[in-house]
């Protein structure tokens, strides 16, 4: 009897889901061409090894539930193949919720008058720093 066809929702990523089973769309069919097994099954693999705390084995046997053989390594292959792809189709739409930054300030004299030396130091902390000089505390933020 021939595997009916799931109706995909498709997010942003290509990823789509259909249930709690996740696929690729069509766009990234591409990747999974030549694979012994059905994209949703290595995706849905790929997914819960990385989001929850499961072993290989630990997949295999909840594959084996489903009715699905496969082994371990294989399942290691898929992860080691498959993750840094997702990862670099997840990252073009993430962004970094608030930078990381640290001040410095300090009371140094230029040309005789004394005044205040601030630095602002941007993660990563030795790479950038932006000094300004006010002649008060309060008037160079």
């Amino acid at each position: 009897m021939p595997r009916p066809q799931s109706v995909l929702v498709q997010n942003r990523l290509g990823i789509g889901h259909h249930g709690r089973d996740a696929t690729i769309c069509t766009g990234g069919r591409a990747l999974f061409r030549g694979r012994h097994f059905d994209q949703e099954i290595v995706v849905l693999n790929v997914r819960w090894y990385v989001t929850y705390k499961l072993s290989y084995r630990d997949l295999v046997a909840m594959m084996g539930e489903r009715g699905i053989d496969v082994a371990h390594t294989t399942i290691l292959r898929w992860v080691q193949h498959y993750t840094p792809e997702f990862q670099k189709r997840w990252n073009r739409f993430t962004r970094t919720v608030g930078g990381s930054w640290r001040m410095d300030e300090t009371y140094v004299r230029v040309k005789g008058q004394w005044t205040y030396l601030y630095r602002v130091y941007i993660a990563p902390w030795t790479s950038r720093a932006r000094p300004w000089i006010s002649t008060s505390a309060g008037s160079a933020m």
